[in-house]
This record gives structure tokens, C-alpha cells and sequence, in this order.
């Protein structure tokens, strides 16, 4: 479809089509797929946003991500170990 905004040629028609893949893809359960899919990423978003969020205000955290991060960065700790070092202390306190 081939379209203008600046002279508007064309768009009755993209609007036509939008509209139509729409009754589409409500008619065949794609649409409401589509969104039930969506709520369920939006929710593992949330949680994943709560749960960094209690992460990174858990004071035991606080308090070793300073030395795991340098230790991390300076090469004398591998990151995964330091990651479970640092899930493990917010463990104990949740």
C-alpha cells in the first residue's frame, strides 16, 4: 500500500486495510490470543520489576555488592558466583 501523509494519498485506503486485518484477527481468536499473551508478559514484567527492585534495596545486598561488583570487575571472582552470593544473602532475609 502506498501512502502519503503529506498529500493524504492513499490513506483511506491503509485505514481500510487496517481495519479489515482487525475484523480478521478478532474473527479468527488471533486478536484475543495476542492480548491474552500480552497479559501475561506484562505480568512477569511487573514481578521482575518488583523483585529487582526488593533486590536492590535488600540491605544484606546493600551491603556485598560493592566488594562481589569490584571482585567481578577486577577478575578475582566469576560473575556467576558473585550472582549467587548475592540471590543466596537475599534469600536468608526474605
Amino acid at each position: 500500500i502506498q501512502l502519503s501523509a503529506l498529500s493524504g494519498q492513499g490513506i483511506d485506503g491503509f485505514w481500510a486495510a487496517v481495519s479489515e486485518f482487525k475484523t480478521l484477527q478478532a474473527a479468527n481468536g488471533q486478536l484475543a490470543a495476542r492480548r491474552q499473551h500480552q497479559a501475561l508478559s506484562w505480568m512477569w514484567e511487573r514481578i521482575e520489576a518488583g523483585l529487582k527492585t526488593a533486590f536492590a534495596h535488600d540491605p544484606a545486598v546493600q551491603a556485598l555488592l560493592p566488594r562481589l561488583s569490584e571482585a567481578v570487575e577486577q577478575g578475582r571472582l566469576p560473575a556467576s558466583t558473585a550472582a549467587r552470593n548475592l540471590l543466596q544473602a537475599h534469600a536468608r532475609i526474605t
